[in-house]
Parts: C-alpha cells; structure tokens; sequence
C-alpha cells in the first residue's frame, strides 16, 4: 500500500513538471507572438493624414525619410539595456549575439516564420525575442531587431559569415560563377562596417563586395529578379551608403585583423602594409569591368 501511494505522487509529480514546462513554453510563445504582431504594421490602426501639397513640403519630408541605416552606438547601448535588465553574463550575452548573426545570416530577418521548423530552434527564437524585445519588419530606430543587431556586431557577424557561407541565400559557388575563388568573406551586408576608411585599396573592397549585394537583392527581394544590374545596385546603394558613413576610423586595426582572418585583406608585415587579396582584387576587377570604377561612398 505504501508502494503504490509512493508510485502515485511519484507519476503526479512528474506529470505537473511537464505540464509546468509545457506550459512555460507555450507561455514564451505567446508572449513572443504578441511582442512582434505588436511591432507588424498591419496591427497598428491610426487615420489618414493629408499628404504633403508643395515641392517645399515634400523636399522637406524627403529628407526626412532618407536612408539613415542602423546607429551602432544606439544600438549597442540598447541591447547592452536588454542585457543587464534580462540579467544575461557575459558568456551568454555573446552567445546570444552569435546566434542573432547566424539567424541574420541564413534565415533573414523574419522572424514570424523562424519558430516553424523545429521545437528546439522555436525555443531558441523565442528566447532571443523576449530577452531583447525583438520587433520584426521596418520599425523605429529605437526598436531592435535581428538586421540592427548583426550589423552593429559586425566583426561577429563577418566571422560567422565565412563558416556559415554554405548555408547563406546566395552560395559561394554561385558567387564563383561570377568570378572564380570569389571570397565568401564579402558575402555578406556586415562587412562595409569593417571596410578601412580612406585607404588606397578602400573601393577594391567596395566593389567586390557590391557583386554579392547585386546578387543577393535578386535572391531576396522577387521584384529585383529580373531588373538589369544597373538598377539592382542603384537600389543597395542607400544602405551601402549608410554604412560606409558610420565606419570608426579608429577601430582600423581591428577592421584590418578581421579582414585578414576572413580572406579578403593580405596581413601586413613589418615592410608591407596590408592589402586586398589576389581574389578580392580580381573580383573587383570583374566589377569595374561591368559598371565602371566608380566612388561609392
């Protein structure tokens, strides 16, 4: 008798843990759903507003809207915020960070549709999204998502980058199609943060770099698949742009250090300075031969 009454709190015990953890999940889920329906436009309702009625007007607004691209010092202090409010250590914060590049990198930035493909990475989405807030889509430059992230930890997400280059949108071995050994180091948007400032080889960068942005913008964006090359680039142009605005001219060696390890960059040595590698350059030739040597900056 006593056996059994010991067996039945036994089972009773153990079929509250998982209800407990069943429910600890689908209440992450919830929460997590709610945090970015909230941020989706379509959730948002407000009246219509008269549009602007002169050339002044719409200059004005204009300029407003310009592509601003993500302020990394805001950024950064943002999720530093999350951080300490969530009580991450250290250990876990940049695990967090890696993982946000990875999702940036292969998945994209949707983050509505990352949770669909299994249990463990749905639990590890949702987490990210609650601990940071994340928001989905365009928002304020306030808000955080997986884009401003990765971008504003550029060297992680450029490190990541090459040992994740399998798996990104556009593969490698398409970029060799464009030009053979192309470097899967320039493949991906992070890496204008860590372009050095006004060097002699800075638009050897650029250009290589701008093939892969041509080809992912066909990739990602259905009404760029079948635009000419011209209007593609013209189009990646406002964020590239904003990005090599934003560069900290003091963080050169850093840059430097990073480029090399990803093989776009030469190491200098105590009679050289560093420059682009003989694939990086050849890329950049292949670009030039296509749209001109033009100053993108």
């Amino acid at each position: 008798m006593g056996q059994t009454t010991r067996t039945s709190k036994a089972k009773l015990i153990s079929t509250k843990r998982t209800s407990t953890r069943a429910l600890d999940i689908e209440t992450r889920k919830t929460t997590a759903n709610q945090i970015l329906l909230r941020s989706h436009p379509s959730s948002r309702s407000g009246s219509a507003s008269k549009g602007p009625t002169n050339k002044a007007d719409i200059d004005t607004l204009a300029a407003k809207f310009k592509y601003q691209g993500t302020d990394p010092i805001k950024t950064a202090a943002r999720v530093l915020e999350q951080k300490v409010a969530k009580k991450r250590t250290n250990k876990k914060f940049w695990k967090n960070m890696a993982t946000i590049s990875l999702l940036f990198l292969t998945r994209g930035t949707n983050l509505l549709s990352m949770p669909k493909k299994s249990q463990d990475g749905s639990n590890i989405v949702y987490e990210l999204i609650q601990n940071y807030s994340l928001k989905n889509g365009q928002v304020s430059p306030e808000e955080l998502t997986l884009s401003c992230i990765s971008l504003t930890f550029y060297a992680i997400t450029v490190s990541t980058n090459k040992r994740v280059a399998k798996y990104l949108p556009v593969k490698p071995s398409f970029m060799a199609t464009i030009r053979p050994a192309y470097p899967p180091g320039l493949m991906t948007q992070a890496l204008a943060a860590a372009i050095p400032v006004d060097k002699p080889y800075t638009m050897t960068l650029v250009h290589p770099h701008c093939l892969h942005l041509i080809e992912f913008a066909r990739v990602i964006n259905p009404k760029m698949k079948y635009q000419s090359e011209a209007v593609i680039l013209e189009s990646c142009l406002p964020a590239l742009r904003a990005a090599l605005n934003k560069r900290d001219a003091g963080a050169h060696q850093r840059n430097v250090n990073l480029l090399v390890q990803v093989d776009v960059l030469t190491k200098p040595t105590k009679d050289q300075q560093e420059a682009p590698t003989e694939a990086t350059s050849r890329a950049a030739t292949v670009f030039r031969n296509r749209h001109g040597n033009v100053f993108i900056i």
